[in-house]
């Protein structure tokens, strides 16, 4: 833990998506929250949990030397794009979890806000005020880029669900910068999103299964994702128990656990990754299994 004059201000959970001219609405980028201090060479980042990550993101720290700044302190996400051009949870994970700079994912940080600027504390300053210092302090996109503010939150929303993104946040205008907690003057709306992942354990409860552990079965980089069992039928357990390698065999560390047969593919509805990698609120849409 490192000493940061604040935690960052979270949005609070809504399910509706809405349009209303008191707001500007951003992408909810699909990241790792940091908070970023320049003073002058001098570059901190910090993560939600006050964690120093500064070692492991060295080039996002010497492009934000080069900010036309003195000092100031950005609230954004560090985003690694996929192949498909999108934000990749799983991706910056490899990154943020590593026990040393791992270059090899390529990462950049989007700002959305800035809290400090030239020893000026911009805290009770208005939404607007602030992003117009955000774009004097990132003016040039490359490594930091800074988010849009978008008018029509409806359009933004289903948008972000046409590209199966994580959703949007919607900000009321005028509003002060609440360091520490959660705020109704910033709101998040979701998007469902879908994945695939294997089935690779069955688990048990009184003699019965009663969730499927899912990942991805890749020697050697296996990855759990963890249990799912919304959505399952109750007449698929029978027929996924008949696909275990065998009966109740404990696997290491896990003596409630059986191995499934590898190639049962799982199609999965799912809210969010969490901050260590796995699915928040899934819900199995479909299961298919090899060819015998």
């Amino acid at each position: 833990m490192v000493e940061f004059p604040f935690s960052p201000m979270e949005p609070i959970l809504t399910h509706q998506p809405f349009s209303d001219p008191s707001y500007a609405f951003q992408v909810k980028w699909d990241g790792v929250r940091m908070l970023v201090k320049k003073r002058g060479d001098d570059v901190l980042l910090v993560n939600r949990k006050g964690k120093n990550r500064t070692a492991l993101y060295p080039d996002i720290a010497n492009e934000v030397r080069k900010l036309k700044v003195h000092d100031c302190i950005l609230d954004g996400e560090m985003i690694s794009f996929g192949k498909d051009g999108k934000p990749d949870f799983r991706q910056i994970l490899h990154r943020d979890l590593a026990k040393k700079p791992k270059l090899s994912v390529p990462v950049c940080f989007v700002a959305f806000d800035c809290v400090q600027h030239d020893g000026v504390w911009l805290l009770e300053r208005a939404l607007e005020d602030r992003y117009e210092v955000l774009e004097d302090v990132v003016s040039v996109p490359g490594l930091v880029q800074r988010t849009e503010n978008f008018a029509d939150g409806m359009e933004l929303f289903q948008s972000m669900e046409r590209m199966q993104m994580e959703g949007i946040v919607a900000k009321r205008k005028g509003s002060a910068y609440h360091p520490g907690g959660k705020s109704g003057e910033w709101q998040k709306v979701k998007c469902w999103r879908y994945t695939v992942a294997e089935g690779l354990f069955l688990k048990w409860r009184d003699e019965r299964p009663n969730a499927v552990i899912v990942g991805t079965n890749n020697e050697p980089t296996n990855e759990v994702f963890g249990a799912v069992a919304t959505g399952i039928p109750e007449s698929e357990w029978g027929r996924l128990t008949a696909w275990s390698e065998s009966g109740p065999e404990a696997v290491k560390g896990h003596p409630d656990w059986t191995r499934l047969r590898p190639g049962i593919q799982m199609k999965i509805r799912f809210l969010e990754w969490t901050d260590d990698g796995k699915l928040r609120a899934p819900v199995v849409q479909s299961i298919s299994y090899p060819s015998l």
